[in-house]
Formats: structure tokens, sequence, C-alpha cells
């Protein structure tokens, strides 16, 4: 077993959920229009209600054991004190000092288990580069699909490092005297009571508005609300799974399901893709069970592998990006 590239994919717990939800909501979407064509006469939307109920009730289940299960999570970097090495301003962690630093943690990740043969998941991802530049970019890409506050922070970092020799000969440019501010009408007494005037005014506009409209034109613009939320729901999960593709050479993982005693000393043998030339490291642990993980492992496209199984059990048939 060895690190392969990572390289983003939509979950398939997540995607396979909401292709299931999909005929649930568009039989939804056509009860909520076929029901607003008739309000005029006050005639009720057709129901249905039982039948989604069961589908939602069934897709909760399924997102609760997809996204809420939390797992035991560490970020190693270069720029974390007592972690690598320091040169003045620089940071430096090599992939070998970032594997023994998260081995030397195992013990006190707070892991639910039923004992010592509970079978375990461990999803490892490193990101190593040469300079602080490449480590930037490389992060940069990471963080634009998938935004982690840590690695979020080493980036600033790492974008200023890049820059600093030529950083300390910029002279900043000072602000102008005198400056430039912002003011608003509701800053000052006067301000406030016309504005408080003018609300007044309006709500009791709209009150008497909202009173014209029949309830028939009421239903069905709520009908139609419903109906553009659902759609607005739906594209912005399409468009996240959209976003959450591609692949960068600097960054590689692995995932292993085994029980925790194995998993932790196997993890000493793994060998490393990279040399101490790629001094500029950063690595990702989620550390749990199996489900607790599974939605990292299949976002970075990992396959999934134990120790008791010679075959890869992710990858069907033959599978040229397969390590195993």
């Amino acid at each position: 077993m060895s690190f392969q590239p990572v390289s983003f994919s939509p979950s398939g717990s997540v995607a396979d959920l909401s292709a299931g939800l999909g005929p649930a909501l568009a039989g939804l979407q056509n009860g909520l229009a076929q029901g607003a064509r008739s309000l005029q006469g006050l005639d009720l939307p057709p129901s249905g209600s039982g039948d989604l109920e069961a589908q939602m009730a069934q897709a909760r289940k399924q997102a609760s054991t997809a996204l809420a299960e939390p797992a035991a999570f560490m970020a190693i970097t270069p720029f974390q004190h007592g972690i690598g090495t320091r040169k003045g301003e620089y940071a430096y962690l090599t992939p070998a000092q970032a594997l023994a630093t998260l081995a030397s943690r195992f013990e006190d990740a707070q892991v639910t288990s039923d004992g010592d043969n509970t079978e375990l998941a461990l999803v490892v991802m490193l990101v190593a580069t040469v300079s602080h530049a490449a480590m930037a970019q490389a992060l940069e890409g990471f963080n634009k699909v998938y935004p982690i506050p840590q690695l979020e922070q080493v980036c600033r970092r790492a974008k200023a490092l890049s820059t600093l020799e030529t950083d300390k000969f910029t002279i900043p440019k000072g602000p102008g005297f005198p400056a430039w501010g912002q003011m608003a009408p509701q800053k000052n007494a006067t301000g406030q009571a016309v504005a408080k005037a003018l609300g007044g005014m309006l709500a009791a506009g709209e009150g008497a508005g909202m009173g014209a409209t029949s309830p028939g034109d009421m239903l069905a613009a709520f009908a139609q609300k419903q109906t553009q939320k659902l759609q607005e729901k739906a594209a912005d999960l399409q468009a996240l799974a959209d976003s959450m593709t591609g692949g960068n050479d600097a960054w590689v993982g692995f995932s292993i399901h085994a029980p925790g005693p194995y998993l932790f000393r196997y993890l000493g043998k793994l060998p490393i893709p990279f040399d101490e030339a790629s001094k500029c490291t950063s690595l990702l642990c989620w550390f749990g069970k199996p489900d607790q993980v599974a939605f990292y492992r299949e976002s970075f496209g990992l396959c999934r592998r134990t120790l008791t199984n010679a075959a890869c059990l992710t990858c069907l048939g033959e599978n040229a990006a397969c390590p195993f």
C-alpha cells in the first residue's frame, strides 16, 4: 500500500442522496404547480404528502450518517510551535517529520471504540512542495475546493514568506489628509426621526396592500415561492458538486481500515512519495469509524483498503490509478 494522488470529486454518498431526492422534489414541484393553477376555485393541490414524508425521512437518515458524524481531525503544519525546523522567520517541515508527528499523536485522539478489535479508519492527506511559494499555490488551489481554516492560515503565512525578502524594501503609501469618510442620514437625530416616520408610513401602506390581495393570489404566490426555493437549493447542490473537482501533483493521500493497534503500527511503514527536498509540507488527518471518514475519503478520490484484504475495496476491475 502507498500514497496515491488526490483528485477532488463529489462524495458518492452525497451524490446518491441528491439523486434519490430528485424525483421526490420534482413531484412536490408538480403538485405545487397544479395546486397554484386551481387556486382560483380554492381546490386543494394533490397531496402525496405520505410518500414525500417517508422519502424525506429516509434521506434525512442517510444525510445524518454521511455528514453529521464528526471525526477526529488533526492538521500538522510547519508553523506550529515545536513542529519541523525554524530558520529565522522561515519554517520547514518534511513529509517524514509530518508522518512521525502524526504517529506520536494517535494516543490522544478522541475516538469512541468498543475495544482493540474495533475497525477504525484513517484518511491522511499530504501537501508537499519545495518552497513556500509553491506551498501557497498548492494550498490556495485546495482551499478553493475544500476550505479548511488551518490551511487558509498556512496559505496566508506561506504567501507572506514567499515575498518577504522583497517586501522589506517596499515603502507603503500613506493616506492623504483630510481623509474621506462615510455618513448616513440616520447618524443624527433628525435623520433618524425622518427614517422612523417614513418607515411607519410605508409599513401601513404595505399592510393595506396585502389586505387587498385575494386569498387565491396569496396562495399562488406562496406556491411559486416554494417552487423557486426548491429549484435554487437543487441548483446550489449541483453547483457545489461541479466545483468539487480538480487535482494537483503536490496533493497525495491514502485511506485504510484496520483495528486501532495495527493501524498505528502500519503508519510508520508507509513509503513516502517525496524526498527531503519537499521541505514545505502540511498534513491533514481524519480518524474515526469508517462511516465518520467516508465523506473525506470519497471527496478526495481515495481508494479504501483494509490490512486483511489484498484487493482495493473501492475500484472494481482494473484501475491504473489505484495503487493497490
